[in-house]
């Protein structure tokens, strides 16, 4: 079992810094209204993409795991939700206002691909809006054990600065606005700890394991690395 999966037996609904707050405020941030269509881009259970439509907005999700595709429709009924990869996304040019994407960047092995296909969906104007994880520029303290240890535990594909990420949606054809930043530590302000705490009752011995493993890196780098929420407009 890896960390994916152990998300997915978890049922974990807000697997980001910042919780389901910092996904509330983004919702009410983008200003989602009855004229809305989200993109929600690596769904999981659905839960974000919810915080929308409880706002009015049309919301369609993806995601390339079938199992978490199954739970968000059994979860959110009447929820457009479908199986889909990076590289060509089922959907029109132009369809989308906003399109959503938590924590997900930072796995995608051809990020290019999708950042492309993200921006083909999008109207011109409309915003993704992302949270990614983030080496600020004053925390530049990853040796390369340390690193190397998160990009293979956690099957990270880049710990990226601000500047980098906000280069990368440039070369894809949006303008990226920082809204908020700070490190994993900042991040717990906005959670709810009562509320988002997963039942782990029900893992087995090497779960635990697992989970207790993931709270020590949290614990070990919350100073170390960062967060950020981007809002990209998208460039005619």
């Amino acid at each position: 079992m890896d960390y994916m999966t152990l998300l997915k037996k978890l049922h974990v609904r807000y697997a980001h810094p910042g919780g389901k707050e910092l996904s509330e405020w983004i919702a009410v941030e983008a200003g989602a209204t009855t004229e809305t269509k989200l993109l929600d881009v690596g769904c999981g259970v659905g839960y974000s993409g919810a915080l929308w439509k409880a706002l009015g907005a049309n919301v369609w999700g993806i995601d390339r795991d079938k199992d978490m595709v199954a739970m968000a429709r059994q979860v959110h009924k009447g929820m457009d939700v479908q199986v889909a990869g990076e590289d060509v996304l089922p959907f029109e040019t132009d369809f989308f206002s906003h399109v959503l994407a938590e924590s997900v960047l930072a796995f995608v092995p051809q990020l290019d691909d999708l950042l492309q296909e993200l921006h083909r969906v999008l109207k011109p104007g409309g915003a993704l809006w992302c949270i990614e994880l983030t080496l600020q520029d004053s925390l530049h303290t990853l040796s390369a054990e340390e690193r190397s240890e998160l990009l293979a535990w956690y099957r990270f594909r880049r710990i990226w600065t601000n500047d980098e990420w906000t280069s990368a949606f440039a070369k894809a054809g949006f303008s990226a606005e920082l809204q908020v930043t700070g490190t994993i530590l900042d991040s717990f302000q906005w959670v709810n700890t009562d509320e988002e705490a997963p039942d782990v009752t029900h893992l087995t011995t090497s779960e635990r394991t697992l989970y207790e493993e993931h709270q020590r890196l949290t614990m070990q780098y919350c100073t170390k690395i960062g967060y950020s929420v981007f809002c990209c407009k998208s460039n005619a």
